[in-house]
Parts: structure tokens; C-alpha cells; sequence
């Protein structure tokens, strides 16, 4: 606007309030922006512009959104007869990044491409993909290269949000991306341990009944060829419901590559105990052996100035006699994966999500205004720190990438789940050993029933004189 002197000649006035924004002409005519909540109900306008349209409910544009366009514009002119014939229709812009096939998004770009085709109708559809941006200028392809490069870099996510792709899971499956999305319902992660020293913030409490799992799938060295290995740290919490199950929250993931076995044991003890951990879930098959003798020792950590107790290992005794600590807490689900225990973590997992036993954490895009909001002088941190605080949700769209991304098939009546040439099961893996912990903790919970021999007699129907029964009749 202040560019245009002609512009400014023609606007009555302007605000930027948080809550009331708009633009007024002096010719009548405004622009103004509104929340997309039941609150916005009530309002009127002749073109409906739905920005981040995925992140909106279809029921909110439905019932708030579309009926402000209730009846179309009214200029002067058309009083006029031989005008009458221009009068135009109301008009709705949606614009997004692409999502999910299984979104509300998708059936809205499947509908409005149909009618793309349609002499009859006017409808209109379009991708502009990173490459215009390039081309204008917008975007610079080295900044595409190095997101290209990062060891976090998700060819799903880059399809949807960069070449506007919708990207959908097939139909068998395993886990559906339905169950996973509606599980994202946790606003509160757990930080890195650096935030919590530098800002001097406590650790959140546990709440009564909580137990907090760290997972660990072990990776200790990165695939140069295919960038598919790292070890995959995760922070979750079981909560006890009142039917004696607990709920489990996957409230902290992180992922490391090419880290030394000490160094991968000293942040799985410095996480156990600055985290105040109540039981480790560790893969123990190959290289995962060396990590679990490691935790089995006491270690200092020169970064906190801190030794850590070892730690031994509570579901495997041929492994618990190899720690030499005497009275070192038996902590330490050692997962030893065969065909069958893999078969088992998969279906209950995949049971979970299912059932709604599992929560996880918001959406990415949708956290940065949360984050403003429940963390003091947010707005003031580097882009750096901001980022190590939505680190948690990215990787849990990370986590949700490579599950509806994965293959399976099933043999001997047992399910074999495997990543696809290039891609990452390691999030995936630590997650279900987490929920394995999760799920025996839930057998521990529940109250053994006592059966009275009286119980016993009712159950079973016993002859007082049992009746003999010979090959001779």
C-alpha cells in the first residue's frame, strides 16, 4: 500500500489487531479476517478466502464460512436493465498445501478436479509446485538442496507441502493413517535438556500413577548408501485409567546417527534419570548388547557433573547376571525381536491406536501459536531455540511417515512388517517397544481374581460317582 499512492487515496482504514483485522474502502467495499471458529458465525462477504484450508474442519467451513456468502453482491448498475445479465456469483479460494488422501482436503480437490471438466460448471483447480517458486524467483534451490540433504528429511512430508502431492497410505495398510492422525491430541512435549538448563525450567512433575518409558531402537552406524539407519530415543508416559489399563503418551522423540556405544549409553542413562525414567525398553539383538553392558556399569557425566547408578535388566535373567553391580535396579526390558514377539508388538500397537490407548503429540503446524502462548518469552528466542522446541512434533509426523509407509506381509499365520527400499523403520521400532512395555505394565495392573473351590465346583461339573467306562460295555 504505501508503494501505491493511488492504493492509499482509497482506503477509509486500516487495523491489525489481533482481533479485529481488516481493510475498509471508501467506497464501501472491505477485506477483513476472521478465526475459524463457531464465534465468526453471523458475518457476510462476496468472496470467502480459506487460507491453511487442510488445517480447517470441513463442518466449520460448511456451517460458519459458506453461508456468509448468502446472497451475491448488489452494485447499482444492476438496477439498470439492460445491466442486469452481469450480475456475478459469490466466489470461494481454498488455499493449502496438499495432505493426506484420507483428509477432508483430498475429497474437496477430487470434487472440485471433476468439475474442473465440466464446461457447465466453473470451477477451477491448480498445483504450483516448488519449481515455480524457483523460477520466480521465491524460493532458492540451494535452500531446496540443503532440506533435501538434512538426516531428518521426509520424502512424504516434501511431497505434500513442496510438490503439492496428496499422499496416501495403501489400502492393506497396516497401520491407518486415520488412527494416527485422530491420536494427535498432546499439546505439551517434553524439551531437550538444554532448554530446561538454560531457562532454568523444572522438569513437569509426574502425575499421580504416571510411569515414564524411554524407548530405544539402536543404530550405531548411518547408512551412507541409503541414509536409513539411526537410533531412534523416545519419552513416553503410562497413565492408569479407571478399567486398569493405562494410556500411553509418546510425549519426546529424537533421533542420532553415527554415535559411538558410549556415547549412545550416556544419553540413555543421562535421559533416564534427568527424565526421572522408571523403565527402559532397549533393543538388545547385535549391537544392542554392547549398549545394555554399558548401562549395566556406573558412568560419569562430565556434562552435569553427575555419576549414574547402573542400571540391570528386570524380563531377561541370563541377561541380568552379566550386570556386576550389586542391587543395580532391575529397570531394563532387554527386546530380544523374533518373529513372533515382533508379530505380537505389531498387532498390539496397531491395537492401540486403534482403541485409543495412545496419544500423541499435536501437529506441527499447527504448535507454533501454542508455543507462544505456554512458554514465557517465546517470541524472543533464536529461530534455533524455536526450532529445537517443535523438533518433537516434527519428528512424530516423521514417526507417522514411516508407519503408513511401511510393508508387511504374513507367514505362518505371522505379521512381518518391513520398511521400503530407502526409507526408515527406526521411530516405528522404538515405538512399539515402548507400547510392549506399556502393554505389561497393563497385565501387572490388573487385579488377580481369586476362585474359591466353590467357584471351582460351579465351573467344572464333577459325578460324585463317576460312571466306568470299559471296552467291554
Amino acid at each position: 500500500m504505501k508503494k501505491s499512492s493511488i492504493l492509499c487515496s482509497e482506503i477509509e482504514k486500516t487495523s491489525t489487531g489481533q482481533n479485529d483485522t481488516y481493510v475498509m474502502f471508501k467506497n464501501g467495499s472491505w477485506m477483513r479476517v476472521y478465526v475459524a471458529t463457531e464465534n465468526s458465525r453471523g458475518a457476510r462477504a462476496n468472496c470467502l478466502i480459506v487460507d491453511e484450508s487442510r488445517l480447517i474442519p470441513q463442518k466449520i467451513i460448511d456451517t460458519i464460512f459458506v453461508p456468509m456468502l448468502s446472497s451475491p453482491r448488489q452494485p447499482g448498475y444492476l438496477d439498470k436493465p439492460e445491466y442486469k445479465h452481469l450480475q456475478e456469483m459469490n466466489q470461494q479460494f481454498y488455499l493449502s498445501s496438499a495432505y493426506y488422501q484420507s483428509s477432508e482436503l483430498y475429497d474437496k480437490a477430487k470434487a472440485y478436479t471433476a468439475n474442473f471438466f465440466n464446461e457447465k460448471l466453473k470451477y477451477f483447480i491448480c498445483d504450483l509446485p516448488y519449481q515455480l517458486s524457483i523460477y520466480e524467483g521465491l524460493l532458492m534451490r540451494q535452500g531446496i538442496e540443503n532440506e533435501m540433504s538434512e538426516s531428518t528429511f521426509s520424502d512424504i512430508s516434501f511431497a505434500m507441502e513442496r510438490e503439492g502431492l496428496f499422499w496416501g497410505a495403501g489400502e492393506d495398510a497396516f497401520f491407518s493413517f486415520n488412527d494416527l492422525d485422530r491420536s494427535r491430541v498432546l499439546k505439551d512435549s517434553f524439551k531437550d535438556l538444554q532448554y530446561y538448563a538454560a531457562t532454568k525450567t523444572k522438569l513437569p512433575d509426574k502425575k499421580p500413577g504416571e510411569i515414564r518409558i524411554e524407548s530405544v531402537d539402536i543404530a550405531l552406524l548411518a547408512s551412507r548408501k541409503h541414509d536409513n539407519d539411526a537410533s531412534a530415543i523416545l519419552i513416553g508416559s503410562a497413565m492408569p485409567t479407571s478399567s486398569n489399563n493405562y494410556i500411553c503418551n509418546l510425549n519426546y522423540i529424537e533421533t542420532e546417527e553415527g554415535l559411538r556405544t558410549e556415547e549412545l549409553g550416556m544419553k540413555v542413562m543421562r535421559y533416564y534419570y534427568q527424565y526421572d525414567v522408571d523403565y527402559i525398553a532397549l533393543d538388545a539383538n547385535g549391537i544392542g548388547q554392547a549398549v545394555l553392558d554399558y548401562l549395566m556399569d556406573d558412568h560419569y557425566d562430565t556434562e552435569y557433573g553427575v555419576t549414574y547408578r547402573a542400571l540391570n535388566c528386570c524380563n531377561n535373567d541370563d541377561l541380568a547376571i552379566r550386570c556386576r553391580v550389586k542391587n543395580a535396579p532391575k529397570v531394563i526390558y532387554a527386546i530380544k525381536a523374533n518373529a513372533k514377539s515382533n508379530n505380537d508388538m505389531a498387532l498390539a500397537l496397531r491395537s492401540g491406536l486403534q482403541n485409543g490407548y495412545i496419544n500423541l503429540l499435536s501437529h506441527d503446524a499447527d504448535i507454533e501459536d501454542y508455543l507462544a502462548e505456554s512458554i514465557k518469552g517465546y517470541s524472543k528466542l533464536s529461530e534455533l531455540q524455536k526450532a529445537k522446541l517443535k523438533l518433537p512434533y516434527i519428528q512424530t509426523t516423521f514417526l507417522i511417515d514411516e508407519m503408513i509407509n511401511l510393508d508387511h506381509d504374513i507367514s505362518n499365520g505371522l505379521v512381518k512388517i518391513r520398511e521400503k527400499s530407502g526409507s526408515r523403520k527406526d521411530r516405528f521400532s522404538s515405538f512399539e517397544y515402548m507400547y510392549y512395555v506399556v502393554t505389561e505394565l497393563s497385565k501387572k495392573l490388573k487385579p488377580k481374581e481369586e476362585v474359591s473351590t466353590a467357584d471351582y465346583m460351579k465351573i467344572f461339573k464333577i459325578r460324585r460317582t463317576p460312571k466306568r467306562v470299559s471296552i467291554f460295555g
